[in-house]
């Protein structure tokens, strides 16, 4: 793995810093004029969010492309602000997902400190706001109005998924606005709408103690396992679709990584123009790779089909095809460089090309970025090449031509 610059590296572990020390800040904050005496009733209630909280970290699961993981903890964490004072819900949770980072995923000090403290100052920020929009934190009755709930739910939502895109930022390279409609901009909706059910949770702990969090949480994992299936029988699909379509460009070197590369032009075109990615083989997929050849102005095949009357995703995979296309090379002719790639989306924009995505091609840095490192990567590949003895290059065409 390619070492990122120093600083880089200083300036996130600057940022660690700071995250730590304000979740220790609203921690010690939260404690002043805190009433610490225990009543049967709340031990039982930290003892079991701190188990659920448990239970779900542990059942986390990677269940996509990279280290996304599929969890319902965040029902236990935000229901702890529903039922305990601030400083006992930021405690729990805190103490949590300490114990899962450090003691059982075994992560750098720099990610226990940073999920720790995210965490805390997410609970901490949503107990808050529930308090001040009329809510009332309680074990023994539970007192809540519906913008109190919202507002906590958003609030917690908006605290992590701020500190983490800025995190990913400093980390990655992608500016904040990218990083953060990449890891949370599909999961809005959901966010907004699963937000009643730490509700739920400490509604039920109030009325019915642990026969009531058993009540919620077993269905819960229970969907959640069937969920996780699915993913994975769907992940399974595609790593043997990808595996098809190796196994297809090794018979023709020069689209080698073709699909790959679309994909990825694709996926990043589709999250600029807000539109979803679609998963089914079926219905919008069929239509979208039938009818990927279709021209703006109707002159494309096999079906003549002219601008909107065009599937949506197949649009997208038409631009999307067409810029690998460009930016590698081929028999006929080299890959073009950035400047003219952009010209030529100019100047077919409206013909052959949807003109609004045409227009994002053009203006979206995602894409720019997209399209000049590939360029960069093929200028680099043949001045590797060029500077590569004769005999050399002969041995690697006829095990290409193998």
């Amino acid at each position: 793995m390619q070492q990122r610059p120093t600083s880089g590296s200083g300036l996130i572990k600057r940022y660690v810093f700071w995250v730590g020390a304000g979740a220790a800040f609203a921690l010690a904050l939260s404690s002043l004029g805190q009433d610490w005496s225990v009543s049967p009733k709340l031990l039982n209630g930290l003892i079991a969010i701190l188990a659920v909280g448990l239970a779900a970290e542990l059942s986390s699961m990677s269940v996509s492309v990279g280290s996304s993981l599929i969890s319902i903890a965040f029902i236990p964490y935000l229901g702890a602000a529903f039922l305990f004072p601030p400083a006992l819900a930021m405690s729990v949770v805190g103490l949590t997902v300490f114990v899962v980072e450090a003691l059982v995923r075994r992560k750098p000090w720099i990610k226990i400190i940073f999920n720790t403290a995210k965490e805390v100052l997410a609970v901490g920020l949503g107990g808050a706001v529930y308090v001040l929009l009329g809510g009332r934190p309680s074990v023994s009755e539970f007192q809540y109005t519906i913008p109190a709930v919202l507002g906590a739910g958003v609030a917690y939502s908006a605290a992590n998924s701020v500190a983490v895109s800025l995190a990913v930022s400093l980390t990655e390279g992608p500016g904040f606005g990218e990083a953060w409609l990449g890891i949370y901009g599909g999961s809005m909706v959901y966010d907004l709408f699963a937000t009643p059910i730490p509700a739920v949770l400490a509604y039920l702990y109030v009325r019915w103690e642990l026969g009531g969090l058993v009540a919620l949480t077993v269905p819960l994992f229970i969907v959640r396992h069937i969920y996780v299936q699915n993913l994975r029988l769907e992940q399974s699909n595609r790593e043997l679709l990808d595996l098809m379509v190796k196994q297809v460009e090794l018979v023709e070197p020069y689209t080698s990584g073709h699909s790959k590369r679309v994909a990825h032009y694709a996926r990043t075109l589709a999250k600029e123009a807000g539109i979803h990615g679609i998963t089914s083989l079926r219905g919008p997929v069929e239509k979208s790779v039938r009818h990927h050849h279709e021209n703006f102005d109707g002159t494309g095949y096999p079906d003549g089909l002219a601008g909107e009357g065009i599937p949506i995703g197949a649009r997208i995979i038409m631009i999307a095809d067409t810029l690998d296309a460009m930016t590698t090379d081929r028999p006929y002719r080299s890959a073009l460089p950035f400047e003219r790639v952009l010209d030529e989306v100019r100047r077919h924009s409206g013909r052959q090309f949807d003109p609004q995505l045409a227009e994002l091609v053009v203006r979206s840095p995602a894409i720019r970025r997209l399209v000049a490192a590939q360029t960069r990567s093929v200028a680099e590949s043949e001045q590797l090449a060029s500077s590569t003895p004769h005999h050399l290059r002969s041995v690697e065409r006829e095990r290409a031509a193998v």
